[in-house]
């Protein structure tokens, strides 16, 4: 397992896509048509393919930060346009979708296990496809609805899964830390005010528990959360986000207003 967790992609359909936290629980998630498709084809090193025998095929994709992006190819207007994907979660824990159409999976206690970012779907001109998720218990479908006359296929959409919020850190300097954090992290909550604080405290805590010296986890208090949380909504595409340390607490909404430092 790596420093962020791992997740791993089956050879046999039927069985589940795996997405393991360094720190905490494990999100495990089936494939559509895991019943009927056909066993894994290698489509180049590391990345392998299932065809659906419906008109459509499923590619998971590992990446960083212990996520997948499971692609659905739709061929033709033969493929269905719902793709059921049941997880596998903690006891006691539900889905929650939130306005932008991500999806997270949160423990009864409310904290969060990991989840999926909004979807999307386009044609083979680049046109979007109009998508959906629906949750049902412990899965989601996603809802492409390819069939309009102007559709060119191929259509691609994708779940695009994950768990873990922080790929890298590096201290610049005593005060100043800065954070890559994983793709999935950027993809869940962009724009998001009022749901950052959902991926932006647990992704702060990894932070800190990846922190080696406790004089600099102590460092991280409630001034660098609340920066983190607003680079969470704020800054999704910056390549770095850099809570300073010994700024003054403006609270989440106060550094919202100033630019999250």
């Amino acid at each position: 397992m790596g420093r962020h967790g791992s997740a791993s992609v089956p050879q046999d359909a039927a069985r589940d896509v795996v997405l393991s936290h360094a720190s905490g629980p494990t999100l495990a998630v089936g494939l559509p048509s895991g019943e009927t498709a056909d066993a894994a084809q290698t489509v180049m090193d590391g990345v392998v393919a299932f065809d659906n025998n419906d008109g459509s095929t499923t590619v998971p994709i590992v990446k960083d930060g212990a996520s997948v992006q499971i692609l659905t190819i739709v061929h033709d207007a033969t493929a269905p346009e719902r793709y059921r994907y049941e997880l596998d979660v903690p006891v006691g824990s539900r889905l929650q979708q939130e306005a932008s159409g991500a999806i997270v999976v949160l423990t009864a206690a409310g904290a969060l296990v990991g989840g999926v970012a909004p979807p999307w779907a386009y044609d083979a001109t680049g046109a979007p496809v109009p998508t959906r998720f629906e949750i049902e218990g412990t899965s989601f479908t996603q809802v492409v609805e390819h069939l309009a006359p102007e559709t060119t296929y191929p259509v691609v959409a994708d779940p695009f899964l994950g768990v873990a919020m922080v790929s890298s850190y590096r201290w610049e300097t005593s005060t100043r830390i800065l954070v890559t954090p994983t793709a999935w992290a950027r993809a869940v909550y962009p724009g998001n005010v009022a749901g950052a604080p959902i991926a932006g405290n647990p992704g702060f805590d990894e932070l800190r528990a990846k922190q080696t010296s406790s004089t600099y986890r102590n460092r991280l208090g409630a001034s660098a959360r609340n920066q983190y949380i607003c680079h969470v909504a704020g800054a999704p595409l910056t390549s770095t986000w850099n809570p300073e340390t010994n700024r003054a607490d403006k609270g989440y909404l106060g550094f919202i207003a100033s630019g999250c430092n």
